[in-house]
């Protein structure tokens, strides 16, 4: 093993590192624009939603940039667009600002700042996998939407499949980019796995209905599929 070539990176504050990444190359990649793997996710997760549909007040945590947007069908009174980087929610405000249905703020996925039973739609899209206390997250989402609301989330499945595929694309982007450091990235951000966030799903959700969807293959086998979509109505 070359240990001069494993530890030339290891002074550049820059390498691997998650606050360059998602200002600057997140959403100019297959895993946060609309045009890769992405919009399968995105897709899915609105696939139950059709035009005659109809969330009054949507919130979604975790928004980044607003890529989830445009793939929202229903109608809505209020779309409420959050995320814990500042530059980033100024960057989704900044994009959506021709449509006064649209707000967007900072706050913290895991202790909202809204009031019980505020929104009748939360939407959460590759978040959990990123955050430290994912329960405190869940309870939040479920308190802040109100009866036969409902909680959508997308969850990334870190299997052999999508390593695979990111192999061909996302880490592929990123060097052509100039993002140095992709996988360590992902170690830093990717903290929880798949399997541990489905048991946290079903309990906190297990008074309301939960539906999860699978793809490509809707499989209990997290190597046959990239990612998997909650849909959570809250029952009481």
């Amino acid at each position: 093993m070359d240990f001069n070539r494993a530890n030339l990176h290891q002074d550049d504050p820059e390498y691997g590192d998650p606050d360059t990444f998602y200002s600057i190359f997140h959403d100019r990649m297959p895993c946060g624009d609309a045009h890769g793997l992405a919009k399968y996710a995105h897709r899915a997760m609105e696939r139950p939603y059709k035009e005659s549909y109809n969330f009054t007040d949507v919130i979604e945590v975790g928004a980044g940039a607003g890529n989830h947007f445009a793939f929202v069908r229903h109608t809505f009174r209020r779309y409420v667009l959050t995320d814990l980087r500042e530059g980033l929610a100024e960057a989704a405000k900044a994009s959506l600002a021709g449509d006064p249905r649209v707000t967007c703020s900072v706050a913290d996925a895991q202790d909202l700042h809204y009031r019980d039973r505020s929104f009748d739609r939360l939407i959460a899209t590759c978040l959990l996998i990123h955050l430290p206390h994912p329960e405190n997250a869940l309870r939040e989402w479920r308190r802040v939407v109100r009866a036969n609301g409902v909680v959508t989330i997308y969850v990334p499945n870190e299997g052999a499949f999508l390593h695979f595929a990111r192999r061909l694309t996302t880490a592929r982007a990123a060097s052509r980019l100039g993002y140095r450091g992709y996988d360590l990235m992902l170690a830093r951000e990717h903290i929880n796995r798949n399997q541990a966030l489905d048991l946290l799903i079903r309990h906190n959700f297990r008074k309301d209905r939960l539906i999860r969807t699978a793809w490509p293959f809707h499989s209990s086998l997290p190597a046959a599929k990239l990612f998997t979509v909650y849909q959570a109505k809250i029952l009481t």
